[in-house]
């Protein structure tokens, strides 16, 4: 990733909004305030960014094309043509109800077998439980406990029904359904107009991207896959209060470290590993662990730290200014400017008699077991197959044969943990043989 100092862009003339173009720009632009700034995020955030508008494109034409359905089916009926409707399909008397035991709420409930097998769409136009059109609600097996009519505007438009409510079509007159299809049309005309928007959107965001450089993805547009195992990254400790519980060990702002495969591992949150202890808590990975949300600046892959330090080291605050604004605000005890400071800050070193460990992990219970194969419970697992997949899973990141090329740190975390995970995997089968 080459750093360059940031240019003046010309923005095309847009009225658009970013919410015109974004389902969510709360999330998807924290912190950017114009397309002005859009511009200066350079090639890869703009890439995100057409994919992100492009997933809203194909949202909004699902939208149009179930609107229209909903048009269809609605157009030119009365109340009498759903009675008619109804009959292909089932009316049950449910005589068993009452609010099971393991509810969480008061709701009265279906508490018949036939009811807790019943598929939805079997008593559409009938009772409002397995009707195909409902919106919304809260459900149980196949059926809705409560819910509210799709073909009526759904959530918010109409009164809430239960599983055993009459279907309200039936007993609508012409003009009242007359009244829902106009309804929709309005819907329709609203939905394409948002749409054009967002076409309109994409246009801008291509034409930015022509010619831009890469720069670090802005925390809320990281990949899900950003970090990968054995990936080289800095780890941020230069906010290491006295709320956490274990001390930290390591001198500097920032300390070297690879990622590793951990819990939720492209699915929202990071793992790293240092070189050597940097904090008190031996039984994360001998004080060498270190985690956070795949959103968050705590740790940057080197490519990206170098490219922000050399930025701030150079007084390049454009696209940096925005990259620091984009941090999520919702952590009170993370403080910005400190970060912004730190960036320059010093990188802890290991000590100089410091050896990497090369003895084996300890899987000799179930608990270590489970931790290594990053199970919450391993008592969740109740086949061989079952183990054998979940290990799979993590082998398929971490066994050597897959990072050919890496660093000798690497090697050695990926060939231990490697060993651990076959460990792991094969005592909690010969445990299940046991049970």
């Amino acid at each position: 990733m080459t750093h360059e100092l940031t240019k003046t862009i010309q923005v095309p003339a847009t009225v658009l909004a970013f919410s015109d173009v974004f389902s969510y720009p709360e999330y998807t632009l924290r912190g950017i305030k114009s397309w002005q700034d859009v511009a200066k995020l350079g090639s890869n955030n703009i890439a995100i960014l057409v994919s992100r508008a492009r997933e809203n494109e194909k949202s909004l034409t699902g939208s149009i094309a179930h609107l229209k359905e909903q048009q269809k089916l609605l157009e030119g009926k009365s109340g009498a043509d759903f009675t008619e409707l109804a009959k292909k399909y089932e009316n049950p008397v449910i005589a068993q109800v009452g609010v099971p035991g393991d509810s969480w709420s008061k709701d009265l409930e279906p508490l018949d077998a036939a009811s807790k097998n019943r598929q939805r769409d079997t008593t559409t136009f009938n009772i409002c439980g397995w009707c195909k059109h409902t919106s919304g609600g809260s459900g149980r097996y196949s059926y809705m406990i409560t819910t509210h009519c799709g073909l009526l505007g759904g959530y918010n438009a109409v009164e809430e029904t239960k599983f055993n409510t009459p279907c309200l079509l039936q007993k609508m007159k012409a003009e009242q359904i007359t009244a829902q299809v106009d309804r929709i049309k309005k819907e329709v005309e609203d939905a394409l107009a948002r749409r054009e928007k967002v076409r309109d959107g994409i246009k801008i965001l291509q034409s930015l991207k022509k010619g831009q450089p890469e720069k670090p993805y802005l925390t809320s547009l990281r990949p899900h896959d950003q970090f990968n195992v054995g990936d080289a990254a800095m780890a941020y400790i230069g906010q290491w209060g006295a709320d956490n519980q274990h001390k930290r060990l390591a001198d500097g702002k920032w300390v070297p470290v690879i990622i590793v495969f951990g819990y939720r591992h492209h699915d929202g949150c990071v793992s790293a590993q240092a070189e050597f202890p940097i904090h008190s808590n031996a039984d994360y990975d001998g004080g060498c662990g270190y985690g956070a949300g795949d959103s968050h600046p705590a740790i940057l892959l080197r490519s990206e730290f170098e490219w922000l330090r050399h930025a701030a080291e150079e007084g390049d605050l454009g696209f940096l200014g925005l990259w620091i604004a984009n941090i999520d605000d919702h952590n009170k005890k993370f403080n910005k400017v400190q970060y912004l400071k730190d960036l320059t800050g010093d990188i802890a070193l290991p000590p100089a008699d410091w050896k990497p460990p090369t003895d084996e992990i300890s899987v000799k219970t179930a608990k270590e077991a489970g931790h290594v194969l990053q199970m919450l419970n391993p008592k969740f697992f109740k086949t061989e197959q079952e183990i054998k997949q979940w290990a799979a899973m993590q082998l398929r990141h971490i066994h050597p044969d897959k990072l050919v090329g890496k660093s000798d740190n690497v090697k050695n975390y990926a060939t231990r943990q490697t060993r651990a995970v076959y460990a792991a995997r094969d005592l909690l089968i010969a445990q299940l043989g046991q049970k």
